[in-house]
Order: structure tokens, then C-alpha cells, then sequence
């Protein structure tokens, strides 16, 4: 696939498209530094992609550079607001810088701007089980639950809620 790209690219020098997809095998490969070069070369071809920006916002935190990270984060949010891995994204970097009611902030004001997606709810309820918010947990992982009732994830996690509340019988009974 590499040289299907890498001919594109020869061909077509401003074609996005296939300096995104090297950066993408090369973020799998572990060859961080030439995906971030190749992912750069994208948003600099087309920087209205919240993909891309995404993904170079990977790289530049695999190397490291969290603040070139988070803004490029923010940059594919704001280009789509609801960027699911985008928001993902800036949440694990909040989180790594001590942030984590800045993550909060975030992810709740993503819920009310899109109730129905389970994995904005789960992200907070993650983020508030940390804080042993546990009734507030609760209702996100059961609106996480009742969006995707086959999510094991959030089932898992309003069971372990539901114990750490001292309600393994209702943990029992919904599973």
C-alpha cells in the first residue's frame, strides 16, 4: 500500500489524500516522526480534513509534543465540534497534564450538544467514576447502556458502579 501512495504522491504532489494514508501506515508501523511529516504535509494540502488534524495530533503527542497535539486536536474540533476521537484525544491529554475538570467540562458540554452518543457518555463516566462521582457515574454509564444496550464496556462499568455503591444485588440483577 506504502508505494501505491508514495506513486500517487509522484504523480500528484498536492494530493492529500495519499500523504494522509502514508501517515496513517506509518502511525501503525511506530514510524511516528515520517507519519507526523506526512500527516503535516496533508493539513498543509487540506486543512479543512478533522481526520487528518486528528491524526497529526496523534503523532505530534507519540513524540512528545503535547502542546502541538492539543492544538491540533482542537483544530479537527473545530471543524467538526463532535469529533468522537478528537474529543478522546483532548480529554487524554488533559488528563495527562493534571486537567481533568477541564476533561470534564469538555466531555459534558459534548453530551449536551449530542446526547446520543454513547461514547461521549462513557468518557464522562469514566471521568467522574475517577473522582468517585458515583451517582453521576451511574447515569452516564446507564445512558451509555440504554444508547448501546451490547456495549460490554459500559455494562462492565455501571456493574462496578453499582458495587462500589454498595448495590451488587441490582449489579447482580441487571446482568
Amino acid at each position: 500500500a506504502l508505494l501505491s501512495f508514495q506513486q500517487a504522491i509522484d504523480k500528484n504532489p498536492s494530493y492529500a489524500a495519499a500523504y494522509y494514508n502514508t501517515g496513517l501506515i506509518y502511525l501503525n508501523k511506530h514510524k511516528v516522526e515520517d507519519a507526523r511529516a506526512n500527516l503535516q504535509k496533508a493539513v498543509d494540502l487540506d486543512p479543512s480534513n478533522a481526520n487528518v488534524w486528528n491524526n497529526l495530533g496523534v503523532a505530534c503527542g507519540e513524540l512528545g509534543d503535547y502542546a502541538r497535539a492539543l492544538s491540533a486536536f482542537q483544530k479537527a474540533l473545530a471543524l467538526e465540534p463532535l469529533h468522537p476521537l478528537a474529543l478522546q484525544n483532548i480529554v487524554k491529554v488533559y488528563e495527562s497534564q493534571g486537567r481533568s475538570d477541564d476533561a470534564r467540562k469538555l466531555l459534558g458540554s459534548a453530551v449536551t450538544a449530542d446526547p446520543n452518543q454513547a461514547e461521549l457518555h462513557m468518557g464522562l463516566a469514566m471521568l467522574l467514576f475517577e473522582k468517585n462521582d458515583l451517582p453521576r457515574a451511574r447515569s452516564e454509564f446507564e445512558i451509555a447502556v440504554h444508547l448501546q444496550p451490547k456495549n460490554l464496556e459500559a455494562l462492565n462499568g455501571l456493574g462496578v458502579v453499582l458495587m462500589r455503591m454498595g448495590k451488587s444485588a441490582d449489579a447482580i440483577m441487571r446482568f
